[in-house]
């Protein structure tokens, strides 16, 4: 769909932030159904916030040249990992670290609880 680029956003005060700039390629920026699927990406990537997901900051429109600017992450590129074989780890075992790392849905209840629940339930058994 496009190039990323590394590039420096400078703002008001001297800011100057490191960010990655996606390119719309210019043989699709031509076709508006292109641009406007450019734009949904954008748009959604802006609402998501999620450490595995890059933050959106702003997305341009200069002649006909369009652009996503994002949160620049340090890193292989896609084409140096698939250079490398890239990570041949099997899907059920990247899910079951992914399981493992997680907080478990359902916590154990502290025994505070679980003796707090006999006293509590005690009235209600009669009916």
């Amino acid at each position: 769909m496009g190039e990323v680029l590394e590039a420096v956003r400078i703002g008001p005060g001297g800011l100057r932030m490191p960010v990655a700039l996606k390119r719309l390629a210019a043989d699709q920026a031509i076709r508006g159904d292109m641009v406007q699927r450019f734009f949904t990406e954008a748009r959604i990537l802006a609402r998501l916030d999620h450490p595995n997901i890059v933050r959106v900051h702003d997305v341009l429109a200069v002649d006909s040249a369009y652009f996503i600017v994002m949160e620049l992450l340090r890193g292989a590129t896609t084409a140096e990992l698939a250079a490398h074989g890239g990570d041949r780890t099997p899907w059920p075992e990247v899910l079951a670290r992914w399981q493992s790392s997680r907080p478990p849905l359902h916590r154990p209840e502290p025994d505070a609880v679980r003796g707090a629940r006999g006293h509590l339930t005690a009235p209600h058994a009669g009916g």
